[in-house]
């Protein structure tokens, strides 16, 4: 939550030098370990099919509109067996804080 704080106060100062999209702290994916951004533009466009493939068989997915923010992927927190976004938010930033990453499921960034 530091982190997106920083990054949410960063885009309202200079939103251009800031061109991906920034959720508000507390409603970002990245928060509840259930997105992460790859730099697409790096890979072949055989490369992106894979990793996109790779991706969705893990349970992430673009967006759909994904020229908005092309290099994000993102789950759905109900599919992890959280009950929405706040509560993966709150389950995952208490794990990290409190340094037991054992329940992270791959998220707790």
């Amino acid at each position: 939550t530091q982190e997106q704080t920083r990054l949410w106060n960063d885009k309202q100062t200079d939103p251009e030098h800031h061109k991906n999209v920034v959720a508000r702290p507390g409603y970002s994916r990245h928060e509840g370990g259930l997105a992460f951004d790859v730099n697409v533009g790096q890979f072949t466009e055989g490369q992106n099919k894979v990793f996109t493939l790779l991706a969705k068989g893990l349970g992430f997915d673009t967006l759909k509109n994904r020229a908005s923010d092309p290099p994000h992927f993102q789950a759905d927190p109900k599919k992890f067996g959280y009950k929405n976004l706040d509560d993966a938010i709150r389950q995952n930033q208490k794990n990290y804080n409190d340094g037991d990453f054992s329940k992270c499921d791959g998220g707790c960034q």
